[in-house]
């Protein structure tokens, strides 16, 4: 029997939540920075009634203060949860919505950019 069919089946699964997580990371790290970005640089209006409060009031400490701390619940949440199937389906799910935030963000720098 080769060696991975000897895995138990939780382990990969808590191998593919952490993989994802760290996926979560970098587009949270890449969406915080271009909201910083965007809010300095062009005519931006953040969507998320709460961020968009942080920015009006240049309070951007705390708009990365809360953006982490979001994150940071969030990881810690489905890292409890990680040996069970919903909590996969929660992350994968999660790096889909996240995945189309990149594409958005994607398509908002060639708008701005003029390209």
């Amino acid at each position: 029997m080769p060696a991975a069919m000897m895995i138990p089946a939780r382990w990969t699964r808590q191998r593919r939540i952490a993989e994802l997580l760290i996926v979560l990371w970098v587009i949270g790290l890449g969406d915080l920075w271009l909201t910083l970005w965007a809010h300095r640089t062009t005519a931006f209006l953040e969507l998320n009634p709460i961020a968009n409060l942080m920015l009006t009031r240049d309070a951007t400490t705390s708009l990365v203060l809360f953006k982490i701390a979001c994150m940071g619940i969030a990881t810690f949440t489905l890292w409890l949860t990680r040996t069970t199937k919903r909590c996969e389906c929660a992350t994968w799910a999660m790096t889909g919505v996240y995945f189309l935030l990149l594409l958005r963000w994607s398509d908002y720098t060639a708008g701005v950019l003029g390209r």
